[in-house]
Order: C-alpha cells, then sequence, then structure tokens
C-alpha cells in the first residue's frame, strides 16, 4: 500500500513537473487514470488511434507529443520520462555522435535522446504504420532525427506486422513484398546508406527478432561502441550475450527501481 502510495505521489509530481501548463498537467492526470482503469478492465489495445497533444518538458526543452490514450502509449512515455530507464551509464569519451534507434514506437526513445544529446544525428527504424505515423509526428521539430519506415532484419527483406495486445509489442515476421509488407533492412545497410563510419550508442527494442539478428552477420559489430537491447526471450539472452562477448564487449544487466530489468548494455572494450 505504501509502495504504491508513494508511485502515485511520484508519479503526480513527475506530471507536474513536465507539463507546459494546466492544460497538459490536466489531460495528463485525466488520461492516464483513464487508461489505467481500461488497462485494468480490457487488459488490451482497444485499437482507438484518437491521439491526444500535451505539450511538456523533456529533459528540460519544451515538447509538443502526441499519445494514443488506449493503444500503451501513455505506458513508455512514463516508463521512458519518468522511470527513466535509458538514463544510462554512458563512459564513452564525449557524448554520443551518432545514436540508431531500432525500434522506435511512437519516438519517445527518440526525443529522450535527442533532448539530452542534442548534437547527436538520430536514425530510427519503426515498421509499423500507425506507430510510424505518430514517430514522424514526435520528432518533426528535431532536425537531427531521421525516422524510417522499416524493420531491422538479418538480411535485406520484407516483413509483415503481427499486431500484440499493445501497439509497443508489435512483432515482425519475413514474408514477400505485397499488400501491407514493410521494407527490412540490415545493420549492414544501414550502415551504408547513412554513410556511418561508427555508431556510438545503438539501441535495439525489436520485439523478439534480437535471436535472429545475433545468428546472422554481426561483422557490424567493428563499428559499434554501444548497444542497449531490450531482451524479451531467455534463449535470446544467451546467443546475444555470446556474440557480443566474442566481440569483445562487456555486457551488463540494468537495474531499475532496485529491481533487474530486461535491459541489457553491452559496452566495447576500450
Amino acid at each position: 500500500m505504501l509502495n504504491r502510495l508513494s508511485d502515485a505521489m511520484s508519479k503526480f509530481s513527475f506530471c507536474m513537473r513536465v507539463s507546459a501548463g494546466p492544460a497538459t498537467f490536466i489531460k495528463l492526470l485525466y488520461f492516464t487514470k483513464r487508461f489505467s482503469w481500461y488497462k485494468a478492465r480490457c487488459g488490451g489495445s482497444a485499437g482507438n488511434s484518437q491521439k491526444i497533444r500535451y505539450e511538456v518538458y523533456l529533459n528540460s526543452k519544451r515538447c509538443i507529443i502526441y499519445l494514443r490514450t488506449y493503444a500503451g502509449d501513455i505506458d513508455i512515455f512514463y516508463e521512458i520520462f519518468w522511470r527513466s530507464v535509458y538514463r544510462l551509464p554512458l563512459t564513452l569519451n564525449g557524448k554520443p555522435a551518432i545514436i540508431a534507434d531500432m525500434g522506435s514506437n511512437i519516438g519517445m526513445s527518440a526525443l529522450y535522446f535527442a533532448t539530452r544529446y542534442p548534437n547527436a544525428r538520430i536514425i530510427c527504424l519503426e515498421p509499423g504504420a500507425e506507430n510510424f505515423v505518430l514517430l514522424q509526428q514526435n520528432c518533426a521539430p528535431f532536425e537531427n532525427i531521421i525516422t524510417r519506415q522499416a524493420a531491422l532484419l538479418p538480411e535485406d527483406g520484407w516483413v509483415s506486422i503481427q499486431r500484440a495486445e499493445w501497439e509497443y509489442n508489435n512483432t515482425v515476421a519475413v514474408a514477400g513484398i505485397g499488400d501491407g509488407a514493410v521494407p527490412g533492412i540490415s545493420m549492414h545497410t544501414l550502415l551504408r546508406e547513412y554513410q556511418l563510419p561508427q555508431i556510438d550508442l545503438l539501441k535495439m527494442d525489436i520485439e523478439g527478432a534480437e535471436e535472429a539478428i545475433f545468428e546472422g552477420d554481426t561483422r557490424w559489430l567493428q563499428q559499434v561502441r554501444q548497444v542497449l537491447m531490450e531482451i524479451h526471450v531467455r534463449g535470446q539472452k544467451s546467443v546475444a550475450l555470446k556474440v557480443l562477448t566474442a566481440a569483445r564487449f562487456i555486457t551488463s544487466r540494468l537495474h531499475h527501481d532496485g529491481s533487474p530489468s530486461n535491459l541489457f548494455l553491452a559496452k566495447k572494450y576500450p
């Protein structure tokens, strides 16, 4: 009970702090409550694409963002900006210049990186059509964020979107070109097309596709300095760790609120 009360007070304080005015503060409280009520009773996305406009301060920068109340977007917003799951113990020499955000969803992670590292070039891949529309809209004011509707694959190809309970859990399956198919590109293609000599931080949240990526050609790791990866299936952990260790990365599991998370940070030996 005390933990729930403490959480509620912390979230209330966060909403006050990030809101750029009373209208956004009231909307955050109201739609957060609406989503909590819906999630407890319905347990899955309503398939409702209605988006709500919020004017907020993200890492002290004033931004306009759009969140769908019943698609799980509010969960992602709080996870990244309230719980600060991407606040990393970065030990790079200087700040990251190139960030690759694989599985960008609606752009909250990209906005977190862009407002924390304003001089970084951020390349985002997101395969889901509805998510991609919001990704573009949320990131449009930032010239350093590049968005592309595509999935990360071991080799270039096409994928279909497999809808999940919440929009941020959608997965992809290899498919042929056709109605609804979305391009899939490899890390080698990403590095070549965007002329990247190096990626300082590679964030991967690709909902279970990590195993296929690390079982494929991973020579691209030679051009990566840090990998921030959410691992969803236990078997993928051993595959990823084995490959990263062989490529001279030191991997550690990140903790949030005192508990281990599904996020792993891999840093290349100096």
